[in-house]
């Protein structure tokens, strides 16, 4: 059983005092304490380097906002890297801890407000959607580094809040919330969260408390996403602006949004116990999703230096949208099947053997006994009325042609029977009719996409 431990902090600006006139910081805000947790201790003007001799983790993310840059910056990108070489060089030089050796990644997050630097204008909701789209590329690699099975893997999470500020805090542990309840679908999850006692003048010793400590967390919940709500425009764009605004996103769900659609019916699939509709519409590549969305995001940032004021100014013109945000949950889902055994390899597959459903549900849904008890009662009662068949019966013959009674196709009945609805699919034994494979009709797949999506309004 492998392990990983990840540590996730929040800072605020560490630097105070910032000269119009010289554009730089003139001094350091945090004063150095005797941080203290359990029986370990250490000087220092942050909790991270105890905190990280403390947990031993495998990855360090800590999560900056971008309003500590300033000066003549000409992009977005030119910003971003400003201010993680800032934070780099405090980490290195002021607290002596190294970023390459300590495995630090540092996020440069969206913020909001009028600095004596800057002057950042945006939407809040974009540091949520961006800290999820960071915080599920870093898992979704390190646990690919580590195994080849997610359920053999335990997975810490370490939130450290002591250095967040204004809104960072709380939306940070709203994410991370989320991120460790879909990680619990495949894996066992801690999460623990900390923070310091409050700083004052003349206070030298700051002991860390555990705020929280837990592995236990509700099953997902996911909303269907309207694709022209992604992004919300705080500005007119041009006509061509807009146009190829509405490309990128096609390209990014699909020309017919056939990605966005099969991201629907995954996020049914786990939120209601689906297993047919995992293997009917899993994507293949799924990775560039988040990418995608966060690129587009930050080309339409403007960055300017206003020399009136010696401020750079930053204006977001289009905002993240709670939209975006529920995409990206289901998108890290998406991911995360991924990372199955390969007894359960999820994949496209046509014809699937209700032994491997059996097999997916035991994986998947094994944590949630009211959906593997619904799942198993539903194939029982197919393999029953296969059987019934006898021997000389090979060939793929209609479900709904050996049930009494079809049931009525609506989004109810399609969660209460696991999407496994006798008009929707056609069934076939082998030889010894001592297996059974099921695939959907195909002429069901557009009734199944719609099912899904409005299952996730319920």
């Amino acid at each position: 059983m492998s392990k990983v431990k990840v540590l996730i902090a929040s800072w605020g600006n560490p630097w105070s005092n910032f000269s119009k006139s010289r554009l730089k910081y003139e001094s350091l805000r945090w004063d150095e304490v005797k941080y203290v947790i359990n029986d370990k201790e250490l000087m220092s003007r942050s909790s991270l380097p105890l905190l990280y001799d403390y947990i031993e983790p495998s990855k360090v993310i800590i999560l900056v906002p971008d309003s500590v840059a300033y000066g003549h910056l000409s992009n977005y990108y030119e910003l971003i890297n400003k201010v993680r070489s800032m934070y780099e060089e405090f980490l290195d030089s002021t607290l002596k801890f190294n970023p390459g050796k300590h495995k630090v990644d540092i996020a440069v997050t969206p913020s909001v407000g009028n600095y004596d630097n800057c002057l950042f204008d945006c939407d809040i909701p974009d540091f949520k959607v961006y800290v999820l789209y960071y915080i599920a590329e870093v898992l979704n690699e390190l646990i690919s580094e580590v195994s080849n099975d997610i359920h053999e893997t335990n997975l810490e999470i370490h939130l450290d809040l002591t250095h967040g500020v204004n809104y960072m805090p709380t939306l940070t542990y709203s994410v991370v919330n989320d991120i460790a309840t879909i990680l619990s679908v495949f894996s066992n999850v801690r999460l623990m969260v900390y923070n310091s006692e409050p700083y004052s003048k003349g206070v030298d010793v700051l002991r860390i408390h555990v705020v929280e400590d837990r592995s236990t967390f509700n099953w997902p919940i996911y909303m269907a996403v309207n694709h022209k709500s992604l992004f919300r425009k705080r500005v007119k764009l041009k006509v061509n602006e807009s146009r190829f605004l509405d490309e990128r996103i096609r390209c990014m769900l699909g020309s017919k949004l056939e990605n966005l659609k099969s991201l629907h019916c995954i996020a049914a699939s786990i939120q209601y116990g689906l297993p047919l509709i995992i293997y009917e519409f899993f994507i293949e590549d799924i990775l560039k999703i988040g990418s995608s969305l966060i690129n587009i995001y930050r080309d339409y940032i403007a960055v300017n230096y206003d020399s009136g004021s010696n401020k750079l100014r930053v204006f977001r013109r289009l905002g993240l949208t709670n939209d975006a945000y529920n995409l990206l949950k289901m998108w890290f889902t998406a991911l995360m099947l991924n990372h199955l055994s390969p007894y359960i390899k999820i994949k496209v597959i046509k014809d699937v053997d209700i032994e491997l459903l059996k097999l997916t549900t035991k994986g998947i849904f094994r944590k949630n006994t009211l959906l593997v008890s619904k799942i198993s009662r539903d194939l029982h009662e197919i393999e029953s009325n296969v059987k019934k068949l006898g021997r000389h019966v090979h060939s793929w013959i209609p479900y709904e042609t050996l049930v009494e009674r079809p049931g009525k196709v609506d989004r109810r009945n399609f969660v209460a029977h696991s999407g496994l609805l006798s008009r929707h699919i056609e069934v076939k034994p082998n030889e010894t009719c001592n297996n059974i494979y099921i695939r959907h009709v195909d002429s069901a797949k557009n009734e199944l996409i719609k099912l899904c999506e409005d299952s996730l309004k319920m």
